[in-house]
């Protein structure tokens, strides 16, 4: 290369950088000026693990090598653990070399990259920074709904590039965005609306509050019809009284909350209620968002993801199972 050109090499493990004597003042004002930052955040439903965070540097080295010439300065890792620890690593290949042992759960991982880049031949190099953040709010253990439904939905992805060009900064963005695209899952529609405000939900508790109130309403019809009854009987002799009261018995076997009447409106009440729960609580049920960097969160992500489904699938046979046996008993006690 012209000894009028800058240009970055490495030597000794370390970056010596090459520049004209006239262009040195022009490098240092571009290297101290501020920088415009480039971001985006991403939503899906994600395990990153210590592959996943060398695939994400993989594709930046690559992406910025490919176009330009860049150098890596520096990298570091700073893992987040549940209970409130950190841990840092000097560079993303003592972090992707290390077998960490200890029982500590995982909820965050920041990935900060240094490169010194050259976008064109006839301007000087100049520093990048590469911030890559996954944060997942879910504890190891307290962070629940109703006690028992882990909370895992909550987390993003998000990446910061401080740049002196958005063309690069934009095409970095890109590749990672296709990367989580490919691996990863993003909210569909349905789950969006299953995400919904509680508001929402409210409607579906109109069908129990109608039943209750019906069946309130039929209770105190039943026990008007009673005391009209007797005061019209007042005048009458001991036959006419019993006669009105065997009427009434029989009104009452037809008209009152029998065993025929009372195992459907039980059965349909609870599974409206657990249909309820379902749905209002279905969000907590999707895919969970972890961080898996070490052998102690892999197992309990693979043990909240199982208990989840435990859970889903006894709601809904329950639900399944309490509506149709309302529907059915229904139906029988009809016809007998």
């Amino acid at each position: 290369m012209s000894k009028n050109l800058p240009s970055i090499a490495s030597q000794n493990d370390a970056v010596v950088i090459s520049i004209p004597k006239e262009e040195f003042g022009n490098f240092l004002n571009d290297l101290l000026k501020s920088k415009r930052t480039v971001g985006r955040s991403f939503d899906h439903y994600y395990n990153i693990d210590k592959d996943s965070i060398n695939d994400v540097y993989s594709i930046i080295d690559f992406r910025i090598k490919e176009q330009n010439s860049g150098t890596l300065l520096s990298s570091e890792i700073t893992a987040i653990f549940s209970d409130g620890s950190r841990r840092k690593y000097d560079s993303i290949e003592y972090f992707l070399g290390t077998n960490d042992k200890m029982n500590a759960y995982s909820t965050g991982v920041y990935l900060n990259l240094s490169y010194m880049i050259q976008f064109s031949l006839e301007g000087p190099p100049l520093k990048q920074d590469i911030r890559f953040v996954v944060n997942s709010l879910a504890r190891e253990d307290g962070d629940e709904i109703f006690g028992v439904i882990p909370n895992t939905v909550s987390g993003r992805i998000s990446i910061d590039i401080k740049s002196n060009s958005f063309t690069w900064a934009d095409d970095v963005i890109s590749h990672i965005s296709n990367y989580l695209d490919s691996k990863f899952q993003r909210p569909k529609l349905w789950h969006r609306l299953m995400a919904a405000t509680r508001e929402v939900y409210l409607f579906l508790a109109f069908p129990a509050f109608f039943a209750v109130n019906f069946l309130l309403n039929g209770e105190t019809s039943q026990s008007d019809t009673l005391r009209k009854v007797f005061e019209s009987n007042k005048n009458y002799d001991i036959v006419a009284i019993s006669n009105k009261l065997d009427g009434l018995i029989n009104y009452q076997l037809d008209t009152g909350m029998t065993i025929k009447k009372a195992v459907p409106l039980a059965a349909t009440f609870i599974g409206v209620i657990l249909f309820f729960i379902l749905i209002s609580a279905f969000r907590f049920f999707l895919k969970g968002r972890y961080v898996s960097i070490n052998e102690f969160s892999k197992a309990k992500n693979v043990a909240k993801e199982k208990r989840k489904n435990l859970i889903l699938y006894g709601i809904i046979i329950a639900t399944i199972f309490s509506i149709g046996t309302g529907l059915l008993s229904s139906y029988i006690w009809d016809r007998i």
